[in-house]
């Protein structure tokens, strides 16, 4: 009875050595920095970086104002999953990740709000110090067109999630987001495909009243009119 009571207890305590994640001590988040009008394919304006604590989680914004962007072709090789333009952030681990960093995963939230986690060392410049790994998100012309139909001042490209001590818990979230109202877009060819012009054209016809909205409007005012009339009538009998 003896030994079996030994047995169990044993290999609860190896359950628990082998399935709780081993955590370490880091500096809570890392650094983190825009990418995007440093390459020749895009130009604009340095982004703007904010933070402000959700929670548990500290949340990183990067956003860039005017910016000529450019369709670059399809690689999946390197994660260019469509053609579009590319906008990007670079997230640095933070100090005392140096002997850990094959342990460090992070996710990232998909078109279809699902999150996709990955790990911290499958990215090339992981790999030596300063570890770190760029973010990208695509910007095309549907989605430009489609924030200004709602008359957004923003389009969030991407969001991601790091787990940086391995508890299984995301400390530092970070948002690429981009200003469509002084965005410009071409083709790779260089033919323009979306301009800050093209953005006040399409949301000032989503403010415009629709043909239906006209039509209510006309039997407001003659139902209106007709009151007036009729009161004015109503006086001269009188």
């Amino acid at each position: 009875m003896r030994k079996k009571f030994i047995l169990v207890f044993a290999t609860m305590i190896l359950s628990i050595f082998l399935f709780t994640p081993t955590t370490f001590a880091v500096d809570k988040y890392g650094k983190v920095e825009g990418v995007t009008g440093k390459d020749s394919f895009q130009s604009g304006s340095d982004a703007k970086i904010t933070s402000y604590q959700e929670g548990d989680q500290k949340v990183f914004v990067v956003t860039y104002g005017a910016m000529d962007l450019k369709y670059v072709k399809e690689n999946t090789e390197i994660g260019r999953t469509i053609e579009a333009a590319w906008v990007g952030a670079r997230a640095y681990a933070p100090d005392g990740t140096d002997e850990n960093i094959n342990d460090i995963t992070f996710r990232v939230l998909n078109s279809s709000g699902e999150w996709t986690e990955k790990k911290f060392k499958d990215f090339k410049d992981s790999k030596a110090a300063p570890h770190y790994i760029d973010l990208y998100g695509a910007v095309t012309k549907e989605k430009l067109e489609a924030v200004a139909k709602e008359g957004k001042d923003n389009l969030v490209v991407g969001t991601w999630e790091f787990d940086w001590n391995n508890n299984k818990k995301y400390e530092q979230k970070i948002i690429i987001q981009i200003d469509p109202q002084v965005v410009k877009l071409s083709d790779q060819k260089g033919e323009s495909l979306f301009t800050p012009e093209k953005y006040n054209e399409i949301a000032s016809q989503e403010t415009m009243p629709k043909t239906g909205d006209n039509k209510t409007l006309l039997y407001v005012s003659l139902i209106a009119i007709a009151s007036v009339a009729g009161i004015c009538t109503l006086n001269k009998i009188r």
